[in-house]
């Protein structure tokens, strides 16, 4: 395993995408579902701190940045920023908009 990967704190990373997913109201199932994984695959992120691909990760920050305006996504990527108060503008998720991997 890489000193890089090491030193990073997987278990706040899984925590901050808890927190930012029940501000946004949004089930672990129905997460688990818009992103194609298994909900227990999110379980052992949020509460664990199972490694995520990079691809999962980009679509989180991408998915919390849309429906955030940006404010959950850079709480997902820097967990030391967040806000006490997060609301949701109502914007569609890429995957939502059928992007296929939440990718244009």
């Amino acid at each position: 395993m890489s000193e890089v990967v090491e030193l990073f704190d997987f278990i706040e990373l899984g925590q901050a995408i808890m927190k930012a997913r029940e501000q946004q109201r949004i089930t672990r199932e129905e997460l688990a579902e818009e992103l194609g994984i298994l909900a227990t695959h999110l379980q052992s992120i949020e509460k664990e701190g199972q490694y995520l691909s990079f691809q999962l990760f980009i679509q989180l920050v991408t998915m919390f940045q849309a429906r955030t305006s940006g404010q959950a996504g850079s709480s997902i990527v820097f967990p030391a920023l967040r806000q006490s108060s997060i609301g949701c503008c109502g914007l569609q998720t890429p995957a939502a908009h059928g992007a296929g991997a939440g990718f244009p």
